[in-house]
């Protein structure tokens, strides 16, 4: 399970592995034996705590879920620094995984955005004062037919 949990981080660049969670659900009727339930009928809201080993300034958790032999990322729904808040409905073996530099990789990707807005501000109005021109030119000049 550890390969195929470190395969599918493989794909996100920068994801790292921090450390494996087996989150079980049990239930019990009456006085019957209890049974562990593997899925629910909706999804549930469970909060873990993140292990002080793998807590660093700048870093963004994951939670990814292999139910099954199916890997599934989990994005962390708090802003809490200590704990990641997922939503679940399946139960098995589930890893922290998480990214550094995001804060880095953040302004990147601004700077990107904003080099190709300016960009395309400038491009448009070449386009609207060649308009404008081409305009002036035939009022002044008169268009014939």
């Amino acid at each position: 399970m550890q390969e195929r949990i470190t395969e599918y981080a493989q794909h996100i660049e920068g994801l790292e592995f921090g450390s494996y969670v087996d989150i079980t659900i049990e239930r019990q009727v009456g006085n019957g034996g209890w049974k562990k339930l593997h899925e629910l009928n909706g999804e549930t809201e469970i909060t873990l705590k993140i292990p002080e080993t793998l807590m660093a300034e700048g870093r963004t958790y994951y939670v990814e879920r292999n139910h099954e032999g199916e890997c599934t990322l989990l994005e962390d729904l708090d802003s809490e620094d200590t704990t990641i808040t997922i939503l679940t409905d399946r139960f098995s073996v589930y890893a922290i995984l998480y990214r550094d530099n995001v804060a880095e990789d953040t302004g990147l990707t601004e700077t990107n955005q904003s080099s190709s807005s300016v960009l395309w501000v400038i491009g448009s109005t070449v386009i609207l004062l060649a308009l404008i021109a081409l305009l002036f030119f035939k009022k002044r000049h008169g268009v014939r037919k």
